[in-house]
């Protein structure tokens, strides 16, 4: 039984991507890509969704929160020089009721692949499963951006 149990533990520490900071860590590879031109690149120098042209497209992960309470959501974007401007939607539990979605707009870093952490809001988790799932809202230019990972801070209370 003990053995089992360490090795879910195991196993969800490495699913989650739990940082030093307890920060639960969604990279861009663990994602369900849901679309037609939106697509994992993994060549090293990328490690990231890109070719994201077509709205209807999106990613989406799943996770688990150890613990309950409120967190900080970062997403790490690049965007290549004259295409920023496009609206990104994200997304936690939006199969459940009391799905929560923070907003937030592209920012030109210069390239695909000059990434940026991005605050883009804060959510409230109860421990257990969840799914975080990111979506152009509005695509400005002919793409929107490229997504390297997604964090989830826990938010210390003061």
């Amino acid at each position: 039984m003990q053995r089992t149990i360490l090795l879910v533990f195991i196993t969800l520490w490495a699913t989650a991507g739990l940082a030093a900071d307890r920060a639960i860590v969604l990279h861009g590879q663990q994602a369900k890509v849901i679309g037609s031109t939106l697509r994992y690149e993994p060549q090293p120098h990328k490690q990231t969704l890109g070719c994201w042209t077509n709205a209807a497209d999106a990613a989406e992960w799943t996770f688990t929160a150890a613990r309950s309470g409120e967190y900080a959501v970062e997403v790490l974007q690049g965007c290549g020089r004259g295409q920023g401007g496009s609206t990104m939607q994200v997304t936690v539990d939006a199969d459940r009721s009391g799905s929560q979605s923070l907003d937030f707009v592209v920012e030109e870093t210069g390239h695909f692949q000059a990434f940026k952490p991005r605050a883009v809001g804060r959510v409230t988790l109860a421990a257990g499963a969840h799914s975080l799932h990111i979506k152009p809202k509005e695509i400005a230019k002919k793409a929107c951006c490229d997504i390297r990972q997604v964090r989830l801070v826990p938010v210390l209370a003061a």
